[in-house]
């Protein structure tokens, strides 16, 4: 059975209308890079929300939802992005990376079907990230009751309140963010070295 979140229209606000290309250093200001490399989303949303609507900005804007755990804003947003207004259809002109992330967001509002709904259409069924959500939905399958797996697998209904962990940080950003690295124990260790004493007093 199809997900209710999987059926919900998006609304008729559509985010997903392309914009003239821009550079990412144009559309994605260095501060908001910088933000998602040290994890604080938050403070990237903050920045990203004084800027015009661009489809890359919403779709940052969702990822960072998903990683601050408001899963329910992720879905909104995505929906936008994904859907044609005021229906269920996915958009054509949908890439597999903002397809993922529009799953995740369904998988972690309580509705697995719904996202595996939405991995059955990808472009490239193997990409990384897919694998790594079919896998989780998987391993929670083979945790529940043996009648809600049956329920699962003959007529993929979700159980009430289903919450599939994940063991990774959901959501892919749309374009590279290398994390901050913390300091090797080798600088931390020149950094930490006192000074040499004064031999001249």
């Amino acid at each position: 059975m199809p997900s209710s979140h999987a059926q919900r229209p998006a609304p008729e606000q559509d985010d997903s209308t392309p914009h003239p290309a821009l550079p990412l250093s144009t559309e994605i200001p260095t501060s908001v890079v910088n933000h998602l490399r040290a994890s604080e989303y938050q403070q990237a949303i903050d920045v990203l929300r004084t800027l015009a609507r661009t489809p890359l900005r919403q779709h940052t804007l969702g990822v960072c939802a998903l990683r601050l755990g408001r899963f329910e804003e992720a879905v909104t947003i995505f929906s936008r992005l994904c859907l044609s207004p005021g229906s269920v259809m996915m958009r054509s002109d949908v890439d597999d990376v903002l397809q993922i992330n529009y799953a995740t967001a369904i998988l972690l509002s309580g509705a697995p079907s719904g996202a595996m709904e939405i991995l059955q259409g990808l472009h490239d069924p193997s990409d990384g990230p897919a694998v790594a959500l079919r896998l989780a939905v998987a391993n929670w399958v083979s945790g529940l009751p043996w009648w809600r797996r049956l329920d699962w697998k003959l007529n993929r209904i979700d159980p009430p309140h289903a919450s599939v962990p994940l063991p990774f940080a959901p959501g892919v950003f749309p374009f590279a963010v290398k994390p901050v690295s913390p300091p090797g124990p080798e600088s931390a260790g020149r950094r930490a070295r006192p000074a040499a004493p004064d031999l001249a007093a």
